[in-house]
C-alpha cells in the first residue's frame, strides 16, 4: 500500500518532459511503425534530454464528413492552447482547416522583415487564381 501512494506521489510531483515539437496529422494514411519510426528519427535530431524532452507525432486525429465532434474539439484544444508546432493533412483537410479560420496566411503573422529572413525555409505554393498564400 505504501508503495503504490509513493509512486503516485511521484508521478504527479516529478517533472513532465517538455514537449519540444508536436505535430498533429490529420487522416494520416502512415502506420504505426512509420509514426514510431518518425518519431525516433525526429527525438535523435531536435531532443537533447529525454528524461527533459519529447516530440510527438500524433497521428490519431480522423476527420470526415460525419466525424466525430470530440475529436475536432480535441484537435481544437490543442490549437488553442498553442501546443501544435505543425500540422500534416491531404489538401482537402487543409483548406477546410483554411476557410474555418484554424490558420491564416503567414504575413498576417510574422512581419516582411521576419518572413524574408526566413526565405530560404518557407515553400510557397500558388494556388488557383496564382496568389500565393503561405499558412
Amino acid at each position: 500500500m505504501n508503495t503504490i501512494f509513493i509512486y503516485i506521489l511521484y508521478s504527479i510531483f516529478s517533472p513532465k518532459p517538455e514537449n519540444v515539437f508536436y505535430m498533429a496529422m490529420i487522416n494520416s494514411p502512415l502506420d504505426t511503425q512509420v509514426v514510431e519510426n518518425l518519431t525516433e528519427d525526429m527525438t535523435e535530431c531536435m531532443v537533447t534530454d529525454d528524461k527533459k524532452q519529447n516530440i510527438i507525432l500524433d497521428a490519431g486525429y480522423y476527420f470526415t464528413e460525419m466525424s466525430s465532434y470530440d475529436m475536432r474539439m480535441a484537435f481544437m484544444a490543442h490549437m488553442a492552447a498553442h501546443e501544435v508546432d505543425a500540422i500534416i493533412a491531404n489538401k482537402r483537410e487543409f483548406q477546410l482547416q483554411v476557410d474555418s479560420g484554424v490558420m491564416v496566411p503567414i504575413d498576417k503573422v510574422l512581419s516582411p522583415e521576419m518572413i524574408e529572413k526566413l526565405d530560404t525555409v518557407i515553400k510557397e505554393s500558388e494556388t488557383g487564381d496564382t496568389s500565393k498564400d503561405i499558412y
